[in-house]
């Protein structure tokens, strides 16, 4: 099977998360996408809300896909979460299955700061998609392991949305609808 792996805070879990998933599934003929939230990322501030909701949200997001999976792995993990860790787990969980880890430009942009950045061109390969129109170009070591794929990415951000919750916005067509009633019923990012 061909399986990727997408992490990211998803605090929220958003259309352009989905998208990116989508078209990597497509493009790429992938069997599954698994979604893992991230636990402790060494590079970002804690996420606003709790694991528990963010794991949630990401459920209720992907419920009706039946490409699209979610673990928990990160979320159970103690300490810091390194994307080398969770492909390690991945690569034992699923032995003789082709992975992918999947990502927008925007996290590709910081890879080399990563925790075993080149170690991790060696465990699998990566996806990275980039909305139309930009030009990106990476590093010859980098050619047969990374993918860079246009995809219609859309210009949402999680960022954004918690802004616009926090003020009273709406963030309706900009998250599933799910997804916009669980952050409501539990008062997220008010």
């Amino acid at each position: 099977m061909k399986i990727a792996l997408f992490g990211g805070a998803f605090d929220p879990i958003h259309y352009g998360h989905m998208s990116l998933a989508e078209s990597a599934y497509e493009k790429f003929k992938l069997d599954r996408v698994i979604f893992v939230p991230s636990g402790k990322p060494p590079h970002k501030c804690p996420a606003s809300a709790h694991k528990i909701h963010r794991l949630e949200m990401v459920k209720l997001a992907i419920r009706d896909n039946p490409h699209f999976t979610v673990s928990d792995y990160e979320l159970k993990k103690s300490g810091k979460s390194y994307t080398y860790q969770t492909i390690e787990y991945f690569k034992q969980k699923y032995p003789g299955d082709e992975l992918f880890f999947l990502m927008g430009i925007d996290l590709f942009l910081t890879f080399n700061t990563w925790e075993k950045s080149r170690q991790l061109l060696d465990m699998c390969k990566f996806l990275v998609g980039i909305r139309p129109g930009v030009n990106v170009t990476r590093p010859v070591s980098m050619t047969n392991r990374v993918t860079i794929f246009k995809s219609p990415l859309l210009d949402i951000s999680s960022t954004m949305l918690r802004k616009y919750i926090k003020e009273g916005k709406s963030v309706r067509y900009l998250l599933p609808q799910k997804v916009e009633e669980y952050i409501l019923n539990k008062g997220l990012y008010g």
